[in-house]
C-alpha cells in the first residue's frame, strides 16, 4: 500500500522531467553587466570600464560570451543557435573566461576597459544597448549548449 502511495508522487515527477521540452536547451535572461550602468552616458572614442559578474550555471570549465553594441534592446530570439547576436551595430569580440583555477585559453577574458567605437552621425544623441551574450556548454545532464542575455542602456554621445 505505501508502495503506491509513493509512486503516485514520485511517478508524476519522473515524468514531466522526460516529457520536459526544456531540458536539451534553457536559455535565460540575465543581470551580469555590472558596468557600463544602464543609462551611462559614452562619447564616441571614449574609453569605458567594462565589468562582467559571470553566471557560471552549468559549472562549464570555460565560459564564452560575446560583446556588442545594438540599437534596441537585444532578447534570447535575437541570438542564434551558436551564440551570436543577430543584428548587432558593433561587435567587440568574443572573449572566454576559465573557471575553477583551469588555465587560460584563448580567446582571452575581456578586458576592463572598451573604447567607444564612432558610429553612425544619426545615432548621436541615442540610447543604443550594450549586450552581453553568455554560452554555456556540456550543460547537464546531456552535454547540451545553454546562452544568456543581458544587455544596458548607453545613451551614446550628445548631438
Amino acid at each position: 500500500m505505501h508502495f503506491f502511495a509513493a509512486l503516485t508522487v514520485v511517478l508524476p515527477a519522473i515524468i514531466s522531467v522526460i516529457a520536459s521540452p526544456t531540458l536539451q536547451e534553457r536559455d535565460r535572461v540575465l543581470t551580469s553587466i555590472v558596468a557600463p550602468a544602464d543609462a551611462t552616458v559614452i562619447q564616441p572614442g571614449q574609453p569605458f570600464s567594462f565589468q562582467y559578474s559571470l553566471n557560471n550555471w552549468c559549472e562549464a570549465g570555460y565560459t564564452p560570451i560575446s560583446l556588442y553594441l545594438t540599437q534596441d534592446p537585444p532578447t534570447l530570439s535575437d541570438v542564434d543557435g551558436s551564440g551570436k547576436l543577430d543584428q548587432s551595430i558593433f561587435h567587440f569580440g568574443d572573449f572566454l573566461y576559465n573557471n575553477f583555477g583551469l588555465p587560460q585559453m584563448s580567446p582571452f577574458p575581456p578586458p576592463s576597459t572598451f573604447t567607444m567605437p564612432t558610429l553612425d552621425a544619426s545615432l548621436l544623441g541615442t540610447t543604443i544597448y550594450f549586450a552581453a551574450v553568455q554560452t554555456e556548454l556540456q550543460c547537464p545532464p546531456d552535454g547540451h549548449t545553454e546562452h544568456g542575455i543581458d544587455s544596458n542602456s548607453i545613451q551614446y554621445g550628445s548631438l
